[in-house]
């Protein structure tokens, strides 16, 4: 009535159409509490924005974690991004299990059952010692050793529960105050685990068209191996390498790879049936295609090949002449 406080209602319908809100330049979860009185710009962020998306995303991760955990909490899952823009969810303990079409859809239900519940996500702070008697009972084992490397003595971590249920878990990123805001998502099995679409923004928030991109995802997968079989497949392991060997040793082990790999396809080049004429390098903006385009141009001339490397900004080429 004095004109000081102003009001924003939003209709039932629209409430879980928000992701984040931005107050005074900060960005804050939707369950962040005014600490004071006073005036302040507020504004709210849907799935079109990047930002929102990413948190959309992290949500996700923990919906799915949660899900899993309920159906069988003796498996240990690990969640990358994948083809398609998702995310690709396996299991990477107990070794022996096999992912199936039928449990993928068990998964599915419960993650929408979990959705339907509206469960809160609750955002909790505890000491590093309290985090990690935390963990270990969770068994949480990649957390427990990251927790040798956090330099603050505390830590953040969501909290859910489900009936008797409570799932832990720590998040890099902010979440969604509660599983009801996650209700766009589709899943299908993608041995050898599932993959998650999720809403994108330059896709005006709704989920894109699936892509079975193969190549693309077999060389994610032989990523992911060779993480695997150097332990350099989480933060914690990767920090315990940087510890015993540095960080240019990191950079060193990485760059073999690259170096085997060059060498690897320079030979299939040289030795292709067919010869091979003219070879394309594509991606986004500052991703390295240049930088690998030399490297590889090297790589032909040492095999006595005598390549010329040629620049084409914004080049395209309709779907339909491919």
């Amino acid at each position: 009535e004095n004109g000081e406080i102003d009001f924003l209602l939003a209709l039932e319908e629209e409430k879980k159409k928000y992701i984040y809100c931005r107050i005074d330049q900060v960005i804050h979860e939707l369950t962040y509490e005014f600490p004071e009185d006073g005036e302040k710009e507020i504004y709210f962020f849907d799935l079109t924005d990047t930002l929102a998306m990413k948190i959309y995303a992290s949500s996700m991760c923990y919906l799915t974690a949660f899900a899993v955990r309920e159906l069988n909490p003796r498996i240990d899952i690990r969640i990358f991004f994948n083809i398609s823009r998702s995310l690709f969810v396996k299991v990477v303990n107990p070794k022996n299990f096999k992912m199936s079409n039928k449990f993928v859809r068990r998964i599915e239900e419960k993650m929408k059952e979990l959705v339907e519940k509206d469960i809160p996500f609750t955002r909790m702070k505890a000491s590093k010692n309290e985090a990690q008697q935390l963990y270990k009972k969770e068994k949480l084992n990649d957390k427990v050793e990251m927790l040798k490397y956090r330099k603050e003595d505390f830590v953040h971590f969501y909290e859910a529960h489900d009936g008797d249920i409570r799932f832990v878990d720590y998040m890099t990123g902010l979440l969604v105050p509660s599983s009801g805001y996650l209700n766009k998502f589709n899943v299908r099995f993608y041995h050898p685990g599932f993959v998650v679409q999720i809403p994108r923004a330059e896709h005006g928030g709704e989920i894109p068209p699936f892509h079975d991109e193969q190549k693309f995802a077999t060389s994610l997968a032989s990523a992911s191996k060779w993480a695997e079989m150097n332990r350099l497949s989480t933060v914690s392991e990767i920090n315990r390498f940087i510890k015993e060997f540095s960080g240019m040793g990191l950079i060193n082990v990485s760059e073999a790879r690259v170096n085997n790999m060059l060498a690897e396809l320079g030979e299939n080049i040289v030795k292709s049936s067919d010869p091979i004429r003219l070879i394309c390098v594509a991606g986004p903006s500052s991703s390295g295609k240049t930088s690998f385009a030399n490297r590889l141009m090297y790589e032909l001339i040492s095999r006595g090949l005598r390549p010329i490397r040629i620049s084409i900004d914004n080049f395209y080429i309709p779907k339909d002449q491919l």
